[in-house]
């Protein structure tokens, strides 16, 4: 899981996929690229111009829409996004 801030906003963000067997692991730190953001240790969070952007963008890659979107034979039942606004 991923918190992320704006100062307005915060969310927790977790990105998994289903791989037939169980999902496997978050990787929303990945796809976040965290070790490029500054924590803010106050809201225990990651800060970002915009927590909606950053929560559309996880969506995008659940549905495989626009920069996400790989190919026509993208299984979007298998990957998952679960975001909790604090």
């Amino acid at each position: 899981m991923t918190r992320l801030t704006d100062g307005k906003k915060t969310a927790e963000i977790s990105m998994t996929e289903w791989t037939g067997n169980g999902y496997t692991p978050d990787w929303s730190n990945d796809f976040f690229e965290v070790g490029a953001l500054k924590y803010n240790h106050e809201a225990e969070a990651y800060e970002v111009e915009d927590v909606d952007y950053c929560v559309e963008q996880a969506q995008d890659w659940a549905a495989a829409k626009g920069d996400y979107r790989e190919d026509d034979d993208v299984n979007t039942d298998k990957r998952s996004v679960d975001v909790n606004y604090i």
